[in-house]
């Protein structure tokens, strides 16, 4: 009886093809080039809803003073004047002005950090809050000429502000308190927008006026400049 044997593959057999190894770095190029941008985005996603839960903290202490005292903390520009104050107040007064949260009474444990914030360093990097009078000059500065439709810090409410996804506020050129890198992304008045992309510029912003929560739309309709 004749025997057949079979003979063990070469070790060129075994190995892949350079077309193979092609095909297959192709494949992870694509998987990769899908993943990565999902996964960022999905990260961005989840710190746009942590800042909205801690501006919504934020504004429970904010209405617990206002109820003991029967107004909101002062936090505006304190280089301002009556004829001309800057859009916002300085970046290095924000802890001085928001320990009033968290001392003596503790309205809130600790400040929370704005977490986009890329340019201003500790302590400061805080989410802000705008009082009402300096909440209304921002919004009335945009009015220009049409002075009937000017916003009265009585009824206005008070701004809440992170830098979004872009890490900037992009104040306008002053000096009041803000160093001059801060005027190369001009935002301050462009509320983030997701569906402009995930990671789009503009700050986010929430206000609370008339006992009720505004969203970005309606302060994008108060900072559209009207001539």
């Amino acid at each position: 009886m004749k025997l057949f044997s079979v003979s063990s593959r070469s070790a060129n057999d075994r190995a892949f093809t350079l077309i193979e190894l092609l095909i297959v770095a192709a494949i992870i190029s694509i998987l990769a080039a899908i993943a990565v941008p999902n996964f960022l985005q999905a990260q961005t996603r989840a710190k746009v809803a942590r800042v909205h839960a801690e501006m919504r903290t934020m504004m429970e202490a904010l209405e617990l003073y206002h109820v003991d005292n029967n107004e909101y903390p002062y936090r505006r520009n304190t280089l301002g004047t009556l004829r001309r104050t800057p859009h916002v107040p300085q970046l290095d007064t924000r802890v001085e002005q928001l320990s009033k949260l968290t001392s003596p009474v503790a309205y809130l444990t600790t400040l929370p950090p704005d977490i986009f914030e890329a340019y201003i360093p500790p302590p400061n990097n805080l989410l802000d809050y705008y009082d009402p009078w300096q909440f209304s000059w921002l919004v009335n500065s945009r009015l220009g000429l049409d002075r009937a439709a000017y916003v009265d810090p009585e009824t206005i409410g008070y701004l809440l502000v992170s830098v979004g996804p872009d890490g900037y506020l992009g104040a306008g050129p002053n000096n009041f308190g803000w160093p001059s890198p801060v005027q190369l992304r001009l935002t301050i008045f462009r509320p983030y927008d997701p569906t402009n992309g995930t990671i789009s510029d503009g700050n986010i912003y929430i206000n609370r006026a008339s006992n009720a929560e505004k969203t970005a739309s309606q302060f994008l309709q108060w900072v559209t400049p009207r001539f």
